[in-house]
């Protein structure tokens, strides 16, 4: 189930997001903090430009809308299984 955390960082904009993206890319892989979308609508995010620095986990989250990725950074894996698109996506 997704993180309200990390939803409510998302939709606080690419420039937060990415300064907490920074600093958990200091620290070794192993230690990144993951973030979590899954089984969650998602309709109001712009991840464009986003910095994902540990494993980013999307499964079955329907995307209402656009789903906007592109210039996204993934440092480790990301999975979208069983995720929905409802509109464009953009990687």
């Amino acid at each position: 189930m997704a993180n309200p955390d990390d939803i409510a960082r998302a939709k606080q904009g690419k420039e937060v997001w990415n300064k907490w993206a920074e600093e958990e890319l200091g620290k070794p892989a192993k230690k990144r903090a993951s973030v979590d979308f899954s089984k969650t609508t998602i309709s109001d995010i712009d991840f464009s430009g986003f910095i994902f620095p540990g494993y980013a986990n999307f499964d079955d989250a329907p995307f209402i809308g656009e789903a906007n990725f592109k210039g996204a950074i993934f440092a480790m894996q990301a999975h979208f299984l069983g995720a929905s698109f409802y509109g464009e996506a953009d990687f």
